[in-house]
């Protein structure tokens, strides 16, 4: 940084070396610094997009998502084809909850890099969050298509066929998730969830157990746990689970009347 600064202290207007500038300070994580410096590339050279592009990443890395969408935006005015800037404004929309505006962007992004497999799966998420679960879907696929490292891809396609009730596919995805990340309680709880709801009760509840194992905290799971302990019949058991439930925070009207309820057809009335 300090070759940087000398060289601008000889030649202060040189575009270039302020750009560079921009680039080491966001490479430091100083993004404020970084949005002064391509702010100041941009008053040497006003039509440079990649001076733009840096600033609105920086603005991005900050929180200010539409002052980094209007930075993407002037760097594909000035460079339609800069697929970077079209991807980085769909993050941004993202965040910022515009999820038709998010596909827009990442659709624009891969009319020039076909196939880039982080638009798709960015796309994914946001058609998942509209409730497009069937495209979400396709587009996950093809993110994994082309870079099967996106192992989140796997993960939100389970929980967008939880939502079409395809239990079936679901399952399959979170047990592919568990052959990477085994231990991933979150991922254990939708296996055991997706089981419940396929009925395979009796493969459910150590898939609950498990969860819990990793993660002693997730009240869902023991509530849910007690909630087939009940249909079995397996009262006393769905008891002690209902009881962990509450133990760990779950205190609503509805645990207590399951609880109620396991416990009058046992008999234990005083309880």
């Amino acid at each position: 940084m300090s070759s940087l600064n000398r060289s601008i202290e000889l030649a202060p207007k040189d575009a270039a070396t302020w750009f560079e500038k921009g680039q080491a300070l966001a490479l430091l994580e100083d993004f404020n610094g970084a949005v002064s410096a391509f702010e100041k590339t941009l008053e040497l050279s006003p039509k440079d997009a990649h001076a733009l592009f840096g600033k609105g990443e920086a603005l991005f890395r900050l929180g200010r998502d539409d002052d980094a969408i209007t930075a993407y935006d002037l760097a594909l005015s000035f460079d339609s084809t800069f697929a970077d800037a079209a991807y980085g404004k769909g993050l941004a929309f993202a965040r910022l909850l515009n999820y038709p505006e998010a596909i827009n962007a990442f659709d624009y992004t891969l009319e020039y890099v076909p196939g880039q497999a982080g638009a798709h799966y960015q796309k994914g998420l946001a058609l998942n969050k509209i409730g497009k679960y069937d495209r979400a879907i396709k587009e996950f696929k093809t993110a994994l298509t082309h870079d099967p490292s996106i192992h989140d891809a796997i993960y939100q396609s389970g929980l967008a066929y939880v939502q079409l009730g395809k239990h079936e596919n679901a399952l399959r995805a979170f047990d592919q998730m568990l052959e990477i990340t085994p231990t991933d309680a979150t991922i254990l709880y939708q296996r055991a969830l997706a089981l419940t709801n396929l009925h395979r009760f009796e493969d459910a509840l150590p898939a609950f157990d498990l969860t819990l194992e990793f993660n002693p905290h997730l009240t869902d799971a023991a509530y849910q746990k007690g909630l087939i302990l009940a249909t079995l019949e397996r009262y006393e058991e769905a008891v002690v689970a209902f009881d962990q439930a509450i133990a760990l925070g779950q205190d609503d009207a509805q645990i207590h009347s399951n609880r109620a309820h396991a416990l009058l057809v046992i008999g234990r009335y005083p309880d």
